[in-house]
Formats: C-alpha cells, structure tokens, sequence
C-alpha cells in the first residue's frame, strides 16, 4: 500500500501548498475588507509580535511580502492564530480548522483525546475545501486526510516531516548564489 510507504508533511502539504497558495490569499482579502488600517495593524501587531525559540519574528509585517522559505509560513500560521482570531470566529470556517489541524500536526506528544479531537476535524476541512473559492485540485489537497493515521503508525510528524531537513538548503543556496555564474551549472557542482 503506497499510503503506508509516504507520510504526511505539514511542510509541504500544509505550509506551502494548503495555506501559501490558498488560503493566505483569503485570509489577506478578509483583512483588507475589513478596511485599509487593519491591514497596517496587523501588521503592526505581528511586528510587536513576542519572540520565542525557533519562531521567525516577522519585523516587516505579512501583508506585502512573500518567502520562499516554508517554516516562514508555518511561523506565520502559528502568530496569525492569535493576532487575527477576531475574523476567524466561525467554527466551521476552512481558516479556522485550517489553523486548529496545523497546530494538532504540530504538537511534539500526543495523547488519544488530542488524536481524536484532530480526527473530527479532518472531515470538516475536506468538506470545506469542496465549498471554498480554492481550487483543490493541487497534488496534496488531501494528504491531511492520512494525517493522524500516520502519527498512529509512526509518530508525531517531527519524525517523518521535512521541517528539520529545511535549513539545509541555506549552505547550498549560498552556494549557488554566491558562487555560481548561473550557466552550466553541473559544470561547477
């Protein structure tokens, strides 16, 4: 079974696909609908945001500025939670269960009331991923379905995520821009 093989990855699945090219869009345009300051005070809260470990401190605000880098984003979902709670009150919102699923996938024990509570949400979100504006047809639209199989079987997401994996990239990327003509690259590697 291919399923048991691939594993889910909140990296990829949830933090660069699901909420980058869905749903930060939406979050975006329900801030600005709710007028030109709240933009600029979001952001303003999000710099003030406090520091913790391991946590990207956004000092330049969300709403102008995109990354490349998915734990960005993941960083930014975990502060969205609570500097935007007041346009995410509907508990069957995507956003909201969305945010509630990401921080179930994050959490570094689980118990089964914590297993069981993120299962119920799992239908929820794949039925309001068939009703919302987003296309779903992109390659991990269901993989959180698999989500909590997945910690049953082979524990948290940490084990088995690209998250600890992510920050090798930055040593080949400076490689790549700093030394690089950007012509015949298998040359120079």
């Amino acid at each position: 079974d291919i399923h048991h093989a691939l594993s889910f990855d909140q990296l990829h699945a949830f933090n660069n696909e699901l909420f980058v090219d869905h749903l930060l869009e939406e979050i975006k345009d329900r801030i600005l609908k709710l007028g030109p300051t709240f933009g600029q005070e979001v952001d303003e809260l999000l710099e003030a945001f406090l520091s913790w470990k391991d946590l990207y401190h956004f000092k330049q605000g969300f709403m102008d500025v995109s990354f490349t880098n998915g734990q960005k984003y993941d960083a930014l979902t975990k502060q969205l939670i609570f500097i935007v709670h007041a346009i995410f009150t509907a508990a069957k919102d995507s956003l909201h269960i969305y945010m509630e699923l990401d921080v179930y996938a994050s959490l570094p024990l689980h118990t089964s009331d914590s297993l069981q509570d993120g299962q119920v949400r799992i239908p929820i979100l794949a039925s309001l991923i068939e009703v919302c504006q987003c296309q779903a047809n992109f390659p991990k639209a269901y993989a959180h379905q698999h989500l909590f199989d997945n910690i049953e079987a082979k524990g948290i997401t940490l084990n088995y995520n690209m998250k600890p994996n992510e920050s090798m990239h930055s040593s080949l990327k400076e490689l790549y821009q700093c030394h690089m003509n950007f012509k015949n690259i298998d040359e120079q590697v």
